[in-house]
């Protein structure tokens, strides 16, 4: 059955969207709250992310849409930008975000006089926002900063309601701001990785990208990796304390936060405080992120718990210092094979381009924890709004508050909407919710999507599945297969980690993990730069793993071929 819900975009008939990288991010429905600060922050905004890498484009056209409470990328307009970009192949950064039929795009325009001359026009703008990048991501930093401080400055119980209301919507375009950074250096990422995977392919005849995948490990400035190392940290301080281990003993995160709660004693407290410098570090990483109204790891402390438990059973091997000491040592040996088959005068632009493409792999991580502490402000200060709504009984839970809009926040605070009015929009966008829930999308589609049947998901025959290789090497191992790290976060030491997306309140699992298979993603996905970080064979897009593989079945990983095998007698 389809039907259209209440924040569906309208969208031309003629675009294809996609699930892939955007919901590795936002992978559940977004709130009716997350969805209207969307639609403001597009409004405003628009193509800037685009402009400001340099490129036109012939007629507006939105970057992002929302389908029965779900987010989607524009991959028309991805396709026809990566066509402007000069000495980038679209097939190449197609497939670094998502895998689509090329059927189905643009097809690149061929070369001519035409697109020679657009791409001396082109050229001069991109290289000033290469340029400039450096000066936006300052400021994205200081933006960021001032966020963080602000709300340590201020107590926010001084204010009133609508200074409340009005410092969350102050902070709506400066926070666009970071987003279109963000934006617009993941194409700058992507352009220059394209370039660095051409060169390996042409002069270093890297075929499979295993060359390129080991010249881009152990970076070690990996934001999106650093969690891992403060967990395994926490991990050895729980070691070394009987009360401590004796706390960790439980499966479950809830009972080890109780346990942890009642400890006293100088590890107890010397544990709490590493873990509040951890949270104050990263506690803004979550799953569902970029979703305001999902709980961010400070304040789910069980799933933090749950992932330092996971590292209890891992000996010193697994450290994530030594991996990442392991791959810094794969990588410099990369890069000597590399330089050593080269001619001299192609020897300092492979340096080059291995440069700026390494950097702006961290570059991006790092502007995408921008974006989430960011995402962190607004989801405090709309959390200390909703809890007063609640106290005046205008709520009867705090996450109510994000079924309304930010419209309907401004009114009920204003007395302009009363409760009964309140919950008639509650009511109705979370029986929306439920019945969205069990819809399910393809993972592209021209225009507007049309849910799937129980008969139009078959599975594949046989059994091995085919993905991207993103990270190569290759594992036989028992599956441990995880949807939501938020309700299971356990996985054993050599197990392979199946997921149906993987993102930065993921990457603590990579640790224990011998291999990963993702089944949606491509080669810049943020699942996959840490997994080449870790140097953990990886498959991603293989689009049936969570469906196909059970916990315990033995599979083997290829992340050089791209292939996933199961063990068929089990």
């Amino acid at each position: 059955e389809e039907w259209v819900s209440e924040f569906d975009t309208e969208v031309d008939p003629n675009i294809v969207w996609t699930a892939g990288n955007v919901q590795e991010v936002l992978p559940d429905q977004l709130s009716p709250f997350n969805c209207s600060i969307n639609l403001k922050m597009l409004e405003e905004f628009g193509e800037k992310g685009i402009e400001r890498m340099g490129l036109r484009l012939e007629k507006p056209v939105i970057f992002n849409a929302i389908f029965y409470g779900r987010p989607f990328l524009n991959v028309t307009l991805t396709a026809d930008v990566s066509d402007q970009i000069p000495f980038a192949s679209v097939d190449g950064i197609m497939d670094q975000f998502y895998d689509i039929p090329r059927d189905l795009l643009p097809q690149p325009t061929p070369f001519s006089p035409r697109k020679l001359w657009r791409y001396v026009n082109t050229l001069p703008r991109m290289l000033w926002f290469t340029l400039r990048y450096g000066a936006d991501v300052r400021r994205a930093e200081r933006t960021v900063d001032q966020f963080e401080l602000e709300l340590a400055d201020r107590t926010r119980s001084d204010l009133d309601d609508e200074a409340l209301l009005r410092l969350i919507e102050e902070g709506l375009m400066p926070g666009a701001d970071v987003a279109i950074t963000h934006i617009s250096g993941a194409g700058l990422t992507s352009a220059r990785f394209d370039m660095l995977r051409a060169l390996t392919r042409s002069w270093l005849d890297d075929e499979d990208g295993s060359l390129h995948a080991r010249l881009c490990t152990g970076l070690a400035s990996l934001e999106s990796a650093q969690p891992a190392y403060e967990l395994w940290d926490l991990s050895r301080l729980v070691l070394a304390s009987e009360g401590l281990r004796e706390a960790f003993a439980s499966h479950d995160g809830t009972e080890i936060e109780r346990r942890v709660a009642a400890l006293e004693g100088d590890d107890a407290l010397a544990f709490r405080r590493r873990l509040a410098e951890f949270l104050q570090r990263h506690g803004h990483r979550s799953v569902m992120e970029a979703e305001i109204a999902a709980e961010s790891w400070e304040e789910d402390l069980p799933t933090v718990f749950a992932m330092i438990r996971n590292y209890l059973q891992a000996d010193d091997a697994l450290s994530p210092a030594r991996i990442e000491e392991r791959q810094r040592h794969e990588r410099e040996q990369a890069t000597r094979e590399g330089l050593a088959r080269l001619s001299w005068w192609r020897r300092p632009v492979f340096r080059r381009l291995l440069k700026v493409g390494q950097d702006s792999v961290t570059s991006r991580e790092h502007t995408k924890s921008l974006l989430v502490r960011g995402t962190q402000r607004g989801r405090r200060l709309t959390r200390e709004l909703a809890r007063r709504l609640a106290a005046r009984g205008l709520l009867d839970d705090v996450f109510d508050f994000y079924f309304l809009t930010l419209d309907d926040v401004d009114a009920l605070v204003r007395g302009e909407l009363d409760r009964a009015a309140a919950y008639e929009r509650i009511d109705r966008r979370k029986t929306e919710a439920r019945r969205n829930e069990d819809v399910a999308l393809p993972e592209y589609f021209r225009g507007r999507p049309k849910p799937l049947g129980p008969g139009e998901r078959p599975l594949p025959d046989g059994d091995t599945l085919r993905g991207i290789a993103v990270s190569p090497g290759r594992v036989t191992g028992r599956a441990r297969v995880i949807l939501d790290p938020r309700k299971d976060a356990t996985i054993e030491p050599g197990e392979i980690l199946v997921a149906p997306v993987t993102d930065a309140g993921w990457t603590p699992l990579f640790v224990a993990a011998a291999g990963v298979v993702v089944d949606i993603g491509g080669t810049l996905s943020h699942g996959s730069t840490v997994a080449r970080e870790y140097g953990l064979p990886a498959v991603v897009n293989v689009k049936y793993g969570t469906r196909m593989i059970k916990t315990g079945q033995t599979i083997t990983v290829d992340g050089t071929l791209g292939v996933v095998v199961l063990d068929s007698g089990q």
